[in-house]
């Protein structure tokens, strides 16, 4: 009985195999303005169908409306969806890639895990825009207070480490499958589309992360496949400037702002960046701190501050506070005063 188990798996993994090389390539499916899914479906959709599951297509005007079931740990499980026979091959759509690359939903949920709002709306709107079933599901540790945010389920995760996230997706699994494909010929989509700075911003306001200690911008990625596409792509943007083996990182803030910051959509990843390139936006909570202790303590230090903070050092921080005007230096040894600018920051 084993025996002959172990033979179907194998012959169907053959099958697999065979069918897959069937599936097109990229530049059967992309045209200028949009990408043609049903190209791509009429291929997959024999994945789908096997011995123990058949797949029911209705053909709508510009959606396939499609029955199947799956397994899952409770059992087979129904599943009614609808696939988009094209999508626009826009900014949105190049912008939601790179976000769902970088903070994608587990499983075959096709949707975007994240804690922004902005970027959370953003997710909802893409996929409505699509007729997708919207379900949102919170993860949260046991500590943390629960975010006023809109779920339909709740589920706690066992963890040390506080915090929570929000899965926004549509349990669509055959959706999910076309942008695993789609990530699976990463590099050919980046190179044929026009405009690749939407997808970098996409994946900055799911995986980047601002540094005011060495002003830098960084896209964290460990894979090592991606670490090569990113790091290429990005250097032909003058957008790379090396990979600390956590993060590819980005010294140029000038370029950053002019050709990834324009499509973010992360209100908090926004207000430090624009920080960072002028001295705009709303400070950080760490900036606040800092100007709140030199208020409470004119000519202070900067040995003085960080331990006030319990930090060790914050050099950095106090250079882009004197840049920007918010507060003013006095001679070596040298001690910090809070200016105007820094008053009216801090609501005084």
């Amino acid at each position: 009985m084993t025996k002959n188990l172990n033979l179907g798996r194998e012959k169907r993994k053959e099958q697999f195999k065979v069918l897959k090389k069937k599936i097109p390539p990229l530049n059967k499916i992309i045209n200028k303005n949009y990408i043609n899914i049903e190209i791509w479906f009429n291929e997959y959709k024999n994945l789908v169908n096997s011995n123990f599951r058949k797949l029911k297509i209705l053909d709508k005007k510009d959606y396939l409306i499609l029955e199947y079931n799956n397994f899952t740990k409770n059992g087979y499980k129904d599943f009614k969806v609808e696939l988009p026979k094209k999508i626009n091959l826009d900014n949105e759509l190049i912008y939601f890639f790179g976000l769902w690359c970088g903070d994608r939903s587990g499983g075959k949920r096709f949707g975007i895990c994240n804690q922004n709002i902005n970027v959370i709306n953003f997710t909802e709107y893409f996929l409505k825009k699509y007729n997708q079933k919207i379900e949102k599901i919170l993860y949260i540790t046991k500590n943390p207070p629960e975010p006023e945010m809109d779920h339909d389920k709740k589920f706690i995760i066992d963890k040390e480490i506080r915090g929570w996230v929000l899965s926004t997706h549509t349990n669509n699994g055959i959706f999910a499958s076309f942008f695993y494909y789609l990530q699976s010929h990463l590099n050919e989509f980046l190179t044929m589309i026009s405009n690749r700075f939407p997808f970098f911003a996409g994946l900055f306001d799911a995986e980047g992360n601002v540094s005011l200690y060495n002003k830098s911008l960084r896209w964290a990625c460990k894979k090592d496949n991606l670490i090569k596409i990113y790091s290429n792509n990005l250097k032909e943007l003058n957008l790379f400037d090396g990979y600390d083996g956590n993060s590819i990182i980005c010294y140029n803030v000038n370029e950053f702002y002019k050709k990834i910051f324009p499509y973010m959509k992360h209100n908090n990843k926004i207000n430090m960046i624009k920080f960072l390139y002028n001295g705009e936006g709303n400070l950080s909570k760490d900036l606040m701190d800092i100007l709140k202790i030199i208020k409470i303590n004119s000519d202070i230090t900067s040995k003085e501050i960080a331990k006030a903070l319990k930090k060790n050092k914050v050099y950095s921080e106090l250079g882009l506070l004197k840049k920007f005007g918010f507060i003013s230096q006095n001679n070596y040894p040298y001690t910090y005063k809070i200016n105007e600018k820094g008053l009216k920051s801090i609501g005084v």
